[in-house]
């Protein structure tokens, strides 16, 4: 009888210690987030793209004595039309050349958290202001927000979270609202590379300015979050 109990004693000792040893594996891959911010807004490291109906325009330059603190970037857009021609439409997207995620390299993009300090002086109506995107020669806008019509130099700290790829519309300059909600960029593991930016709007007869400070995108990659394999996981491998 004990030559019996020993000899399965050895028999079951390497596969019972092999997985002990695998109950101690932990896969440590995280997801990960990169951020990316400006401040400064050395014109270099920005790429503008206007979006322009009528006689309107669009410009961006970088303030230097002005910033929460300085320095900041100022956008100016001015909405014209002519005698009983529909109301102009100013758009101006800008692109961080160095903020580029590839959703293939990372497993996807799972959201976008985006922050700015802002104000306004605005006339003729408010000044669509946010997060924006290029993705294969395609820019992608979160439609929504205005800074209201009126006159400030109050800085304004504005925050979108938890954005996903279904926030975000291709711009379309045309439509009332900016964009096309039927049209999205690719978050998946499957995207081209992203770029992302900001984008300032408005429609009406006037000229208006806007002030941006403290840009920043907090772009969260989406790869294999922690798990620990249970005892029982890992036996059921080998039944």
């Amino acid at each position: 009888m004990d030559n019996l109990y020993n000899r399965m004693n050895q028999s079951t000792f390497p596969l019972t210690a092999l997985a002990v040893f695998l109950c101690l594996i932990v896969f440590t891959y995280e997801a990960q987030a990169v951020v990316f911010g400006d401040g400064d807004f050395i014109p270099a490291q920005w790429q503008s793209q206007t979006f322009l109906t009528q006689t309107s325009t669009a410009a961006a330059s970088t303030l230097s004595l002005v910033g929460n603190p300085p320095d900041a970037r100022s956008l100016v857009l001015y909405s014209s039309t002519g005698f009983l021609q529909p109301v102009g439409r100013s758009m101006i997207v800008e692109l961080k050349t160095s903020a580029v995620v590839s959703p293939a390299s990372v497993g996807g993009i799972t959201q976008v958290d985006y922050t700015e300090d802002h104000y306004c002086e605005c006339f003729g109506g408010g000044v669509l202001w946010g997060p924006a995107v290029e993705q294969g020669g395609v820019y992608y806008i979160v439609p929504g927000h205005a800074m209201p019509n009126g006159i400030s130099n109050v800085w304004m700290t504005e925050s979108l979270t938890g954005l996903t790829a279904a926030d975000f519309d291709q711009v379309d300059v045309n439509s009332s609202v900016w964009s096309n909600p039927n049209s999205h960029p690719d978050f998946s593991s499957g995207g081209l590379p992203v770029t992302f930016g900001y984008v300032r709007a408005k429609a009406f007869v006037a000229h208006t300015e806007s002030v941006l400070d403290n840009w920043s995108v907090t772009v969260t990659e989406g790869v294999v979050a922690n798990e620990n394999q249970s005892w029982g996981t890992l036996k059921s491998a080998y039944r």
